[in-house]
């Protein structure tokens, strides 16, 4: 896992509108990066915050069950 997703673990609330926000579009691009003024026009899905945020909930659920 990355530092920045080690760190987001600390704001799950975070890691979850970063994995709302960024979701496929139709043509496979990442409608959270494509938004005017927003990113990277044509970001691939998945996009690196999608990819940081997923492991930040893959890492808060592994904590949950350790618990």
């Amino acid at each position: 896992m990355s530092t920045f997703a080690a760190l987001l673990t600390a704001h799950p609330d975070a890691v979850e509108r970063l994995i709302a926000e960024h979701v496929p579009d139709d043509h496979g691009r990442c409608r959270g990066c494509t938004r005017p003024g927003t990113g990277v026009p044509g970001e691939h899905w998945p996009c690196t915050p999608r990819l940081v945020a997923d492991a930040a909930a893959t890492a808060l659920r592994t904590d949950q069950r350790a618990r």
